[in-house]
């Protein structure tokens, strides 16, 4: 994957998050409790099960989340063309495919989240 479009994906996975969270800050108190909270069973999941709602609450309040998410499902559709991510060592590095299954997985992951198509 290209540097620019890694350090893309690292923003728009940012931005996810801070979309999801709340814009206050957080003490060192609450997180502990919530790291108590957080059921010890995988998969440990950026968004859990019904936060769809949430995030949609967000998105149609806020015109830049709005553009962010046209920006995901855009780029899901995009990858929907390419090949299939194949085991080719570049060296004796594999990091240029295991960067584009991860920006893969996480952009088909939200764009189904988001709108249940498959």
């Amino acid at each position: 994957m290209h540097p620019i479009r890694f350090r893309r994906l690292a923003l728009l996975t940012a931005l996810w998050g801070a979309i999801i969270t709340a814009t206050a800050a957080v003490e060192p108190a609450e997180i502990a409790q919530r790291l108590q909270q957080m059921p010890s069973t995988h998969p440990r999941l950026f968004l859990p099960a019904g936060g769809e709602a949430l995030l949609r609450q967000k998105l149609s309040a806020d015109p830049r989340a709005a553009k962010l998410q046209a920006a995901v499902l855009a780029e899901a559709d995009r990858q929907l063309s390419s090949k299939p991510v194949e085991r080719v060592l570049v060296g004796r590095r594999l990091l240029d495919k295991s960067r584009t299954c991860l920006s893969r997985v996480l952009h088909f992951g939200m764009a189904w989240r988001l709108t249940g198509d498959k």
